[in-house]
């Protein structure tokens, strides 16, 4: 969703996307209440940004200006929608 997804697309299929992935996750035994779907929502925010906050660390080495700009772009955006802050943000994940 971050590297492949314009930030207004992803914004507007985002909350459909997540409902329908913890509906799968709840149908094949997740407990629902113990795993809410916003509990879903939080870990996706975060864990993504983790992830893709080491991830761009280690791309801007590899690539071209223009991906690194559209790369940080799109984790910028991404953040920034969800209100991820060096202080919500735990260790990189990879």
């Amino acid at each position: 969703m971050i590297s492949h997804v314009e930030p207004a697309l992803r914004r507007e299929c985002e909350d459909a996307l997540l409902g329908a992935y913890h509906a799968e996750l709840v149908a094949h035994g997740v407990d629902g209440e113990a795993y809410t779907l916003e509990a879903c929502k939080r870990e996706y925010a975060i864990g993504a940004a983790e992830r893709w906050v080491w991830l761009l660390a280690y791309m801007t080495g590899l690539c071209p200006e223009p991906v690194n700009r559209f790369l940080h772009d799109q984790v910028l955006a991404f953040v920034k929608d969800h209100g991820v802050t060096p202080e919500t943000i735990g260790q990189p994940r990879s």
